[in-house]
């Protein structure tokens, strides 16, 4: 009888402004925030020849299908949506690479938000009410999954908020539902990080080692 040790390697942590997430192909959906600039183009994000997702943003009110990932680019507090087949001869999971811009001469990001439902990244991680507690901000819907990441903390998805109500937490790599009852203007956090250690402070990451 022969023993086996199991060795664990330790995870990398990038030196960069780059973050990756995985997102299991079993036929969910999942949302992708993006709380700050960002360089390239969805193409750079995801891979655009894989089969077994579509991607989708939020477009006057309703859904519309990303075809071109070449030309899609992105602004800080976007988030978009991934609707997985969870086919048979598919990948089991698709990556999604975010990297950040330098932030040393970047004004915060701000999201103009229309009258009615909007949806849009955090801005950082935290309580719904102090992240999405704006002027005229009503309700909150955290309606997706959340992309996987072995570094960074998660949050338990809530479903249903109304501002002042309950106490849940937000992610910025999310997207979420927010309901206004008058334009009004949501805004970011990341600005001046040049370094990984100023941006996670900034989006309140805890790395989990």
């Amino acid at each position: 009888m022969s023993n086996s040790t199991t060795v664990i390697e330790p995870l990398t942590i990038p030196d960069n402004l780059s973050y990756s997430f995985e997102i299991p192909n079993d036929g969910e959906v999942y949302s992708v925030g993006l709380p700050g600039a960002t360089n390239g183009t969805l193409a750079d994000m995801m891979d655009p020849d894989a089969e077994g997702y579509t991607v989708y943003t939020w477009d006057n009110g309703d859904w519309s299908a990303i075809t071109d990932f070449e030309s899609q680019t992105f602004e800080g507090l976007d988030a978009f949506i991934v609707a997985t087949e969870g086919g048979q001869n598919q990948p089991d999971s698709f990556s999604v690479d975010i990297e950040f811009t330098e932030q040393s001469a970047a004004t915060p990001p701000q999201a103009d938000l229309d009258e009615g439902w909007n949806f849009v990244s955090a801005p950082k991680f935290g309580d719904v009410d102090t992240v999405f507690g704006i002027s005229d901000a009503f309700l909150v819907l955290d309606r997706f999954n959340e992309p996987q990441s072995e570094l960074i903390q998660s949050v338990d998805q809530f479903g249903t908020h109304y501002i002042g109500e309950d106490d849940n937490q937000v992610s910025p790599f999310k997207g979420y539902f927010v309901f206004v009852e008058d334009d009004a203007t949501l805004p970011g956090v990341l600005s001046g990080a040049e370094t990984r250690d100023e941006l996670e402070e900034q989006l309140g990451i805890i790395i989990q080692l």
